[in-house]
């Protein structure tokens, strides 16, 4: 990572060497500054370009960070929200048994022996649900991936708390997947894999990143902007 003071801030940003050959800025989902610029381009030259963009990056960062939708971490108690692949619901805490949740309507109905294990059902509860989705989008969205780019790639998944990411992939082709990705919806969560996806075969943001990504997810725009504007988080 490297900084640079801008406006008396500073800003972390990631540099990532390309083959194209003009620099590149982009403000990622969570505020966070990427630039993209051929090898030859010296350190100088970049923070120069950087500078000269000074007021557009800036006022990036604060929308996408005011965009990336942050709440205090849940209690799970009743008359909370939980968001459930796009849709809110209202939890209902029950004492009884046996112990369980049912959806019904727009309310989830926990029932537990004892309250000082609500946090921890619920929680379990909705790592579950997703790793459940995320098994049957996984093989969808890999399918899509190899007819299209015809590659023999066989890569793996993990499913992990992130802070500031949907989703990240390794050169030797471990993806993982954003725990907090329970409250998006389906369409969201199938872009998020298809771009990690992507990195495989072209690690750089760059127009070939672009052009396949398009192909695997024709509006893969309007899901990223649906995905960075609503989807509410917890911390």
């Amino acid at each position: 990572m490297n900084r640079i003071e801008l406006d008396n801030k500073e800003i972390i940003y990631q540099l990532k060497n390309s083959k194209r050959k003009t620099l590149g800025l982009e403000i990622d989902h969570s505020g966070s500054l990427i630039v993209t610029a051929p090898e030859y381009i010296p350190i100088s030259k970049i923070e120069d370009v950087i500078r000269g963009k000074k007021t557009w990056i800036l006022e990036k960062i604060a929308e996408k960070k005011a965009n990336f939708l942050i709440q205090p971490s849940r209690k799970f108690v009743s008359g909370e929200s939980v968001y459930i692949f796009g849709r809110q619901y209202f939890l209902k805490v029950e004492f009884g048994d046996p112990e369980g949740i049912v959806l019904a309507h727009n309310r989830v109905v926990l029932t537990v022996k004892d309250e000082q294990y609500a946090a921890q059902f619920m929680a379990e509860w909705l790592d579950q649900q997703l790793e459940k989705a995320i098994q049957s989008i996984w093989t969808k969205c890999l399918e899509r991936f190899v007819a299209i780019t015809d590659t023999t790639v066989k890569p793996k998944y993990r499913i992990h708390p992130m802070k500031n990411r949907w989703g990240s992939c390794t050169a030797s082709g471990l993806i993982t997947l954003n725990s907090k990705l329970i409250s998006a919806n389906i369409e969201c969560i199938e872009y998020v894999i298809l771009h990690e996806l992507t990195h495989l075969v072209h690690f750089d943001h760059n127009e070939d990143f672009q052009d396949t990504l398009k192909a695997l997810c024709p509006n893969y725009k309007l899901l990223k902007k649906k995905l960075d504007e609503n989807t509410v988080l917890f911390e």
